[in-house]
């Protein structure tokens, strides 16, 4: 332990724990330093290899008894305790020209108990790759609860199994990261694994190239990620589900979800990436995580993943240049929000612009000033809703984008009055709706830009309370091969009339509509009341 005016400065030099590098991960060993309080620990030009502290499994106290007081104790719980190289509660902790390497521990351990110590990491090389060309498990840095001024910068991280960084703290500044391969996981973690949460990060300048998960997991709120490029990786970025984890809620392991909010993702440069380019996961449908990302694409990738966007349980404002993704540039799932300002879209031939599958779609979609620059293949849209849907109509927003106009499955707004909406649907296929009113008329046609002659429509009059009701009206219609009824309908079977539009008014507050005609069909609804 150190004086807190007591400073250590180790510089150019070696320390090396003479470990064979082939002993597996879970063996218990030594620290090679262990370093409590102090003014300044300072490593400058410095190598630290062959490591072999896995011991930390059981929290203890200052004198190797079992301690599971103080909420830190959980922060820094489990395994996070052991280390090769551990710095705690010093005022201020430098590493600057070292490397890490040929370890089979976590490397490096930089943590404080109220937040207060500031780390400072420039030039530091760092990798888990052995002489016999095998590959170390466990990471080079585990930082925990550092102060919001820490800064890291200028490191170079290569052949890692497991996440190369796991930064678990209020606050810092993260940017000129080069990662080339993390076999089993992520370059940069802010979550472990989605159990913990970091807010108010900036990382910036962040380059990796075969990483298995993404380049950057994060999750908390108030964060900036920006200028981050990924080669053949899983994903360049994942916003996971923010959780809330300390000592009153028992094991840190455990965690309370919260709404993720002012997360901003902008400048990502992705090729070839296994999954998407960025994934977002909300907590759940009533905790959303609320995202806004600017320039997804840099340019059009060699090699696109199925979706270039993919969100669950996301309010998501998307602005800039869009072109990734084989079957959709956005896929959203569970709820959904989607706000589009000043994008310019380019998807290729197989892709749609948005995708909801099965969502429960909270707002019409908006797009404001933007614009699609590329032609849309064969059943392909703007808007694609695929699954069963849910779709509220009482919040409207106008649709101010003329190159925007694929409408066979969107459900776009045509004025703030009576909002229309139009959707293709195959054969026994639903679209489920919820009205604006539980009461009301609606007005239904079908194939409307069709053949003269070949359009049908009519006006339904609903009641979808506790004692759901459906009719045709008093003033008629001209649709004679529509079927109504108060049953629910299923997609994919052959409930309902064979041959006919099916309408059912339900109790549970929706309204659904069945394409049973024999084949694909457009439909416009619009509620008078």
């Amino acid at each position: 332990d150190a004086a807190d005016n007591v400073s250590v400065i180790l510089r150019n030099g070696i320390i090396d724990g003479g470990v064979p590098t082939g002993v597996a991960s879970s063996s218990a060993g030594d620290r090679l330093f262990n370093l409590e309080g102090g003014e300044l620990v300072w490593l400058d030009n410095v190598t630290v290899q062959h490591g072999s502290n896995r011991k930390g499994n059981v929290l203890v106290d200052e004198n190797g008894d079992p301690d599971e007081g103080g909420e830190i104790n959980h922060l820094l719980g489990s395994s996070y305790r052991a280390g090769d190289f551990r710095i705690h509660d010093a005022k201020r902790a430098k590493i600057t020209n070292c490397s890490f390497r040929e370890s089979i521990s976590e490397m490096l351990v930089v943590s404080s108990s109220d937040a207060s110590t500031v780390l400072e990491m420039k030039g530091v090389f760092t990798t888990k790759k052995n002489i016999n060309d095998g590959v170390l498990s466990n990471s080079f840095l585990n930082a925990f609860n550092l102060h919001r001024s820490t800064y890291i910068g200028r490191l170079y991280a290569r052949d890692f199994h497991k996440s190369m960084m796991n930064y678990l703290c209020n606050g810092g500044l993260i940017e000129h990261v080069y990662g080339n391969s993390v076999a089993d996981s992520s370059l940069i973690d802010l979550s472990e694994i989605g159990r913990q949460y970091s807010n108010n990060i900036h990382i910036r300048h962040i380059s990796g190239k075969d990483v298995n998960s993404a380049v950057v997991y994060a999750t908390g709120s108030q964060m900036l990620i920006e200028h981050i490029t990924a080669r053949n990786c899983g994903r360049a970025v994942m916003v996971d589900q923010n959780l809330v984890a300390w000592d009153a809620q028992g094991d840190w392991w455990d965690g309370t979800p919260r709404e993720t909010s002012g997360v901003l993702i902008r400048n990502v440069d992705a090729d070839g990436s296994n999954n998407c380019d960025i994934e977002i996961n909300g907590a759940s449908s009533a905790l959303p995580a609320h995202v806004t990302i600017e320039d997804p694409c840099i340019k059009e990738p060699s090699e696109h993943p199925t979706y270039g966007i993919e969100a669950v349980d996301c309010s998501l404002t998307l602005r800039g240049f869009v072109a990734s993704g084989s079957a959709a540039l956005v896929r959203m799932t569970g709820y959904a929000r989607f706000k589009a300002e000043r994008a310019i879209f380019a998807p290729i031939a197989t892709a749609s612009v948005v995708l909801f599958h099965g969502s429960t779609v909270a707002e019409p979609p908006t797009f404001e000033d933007c614009k699609r620059t590329t032609t849309l293949g064969g059943s392909k849209y703007d808007v694609e809703f695929t699954g069963t849907p849910t779709i509220t109509t009482d919040k409207s927003h106008a649709v101010r984008s003329p190159s925007i106009n694929s409408v066979e499955n969107l459900a776009i707004i045509r004025d703030y009055g009576a909002p229309q909406y139009i959707h293709a649907m195959a054969d026994d296929s639903i679209i489920s709706i919820v009205p604006p009113r539980k009461q009301g008329y609606m007005i239904i046609g079908r194939n409307l830009n069709g053949t003269p002659g070949s359009a049908d429509m009519g006006i339904l009059r609903y009641n979808v309370t506790g004692s759901p009701a459906i009719s045709d009206t008093e003033f008629g219609q001209s649709m004679g091969d529509l079927s109504v009824g108060t049953t629910a309908l299923t997609a994919g079977t052959s409930d309902g009339v064979d041959g006919d539009t099916n309408v059912a008014a339900l109790s549970t507050g929706v309204l659904q509509i069945k394409n049973r005609q024999g084949g694909n069909a457009s439909y416009m609804y619009q509620f008078l009341l």
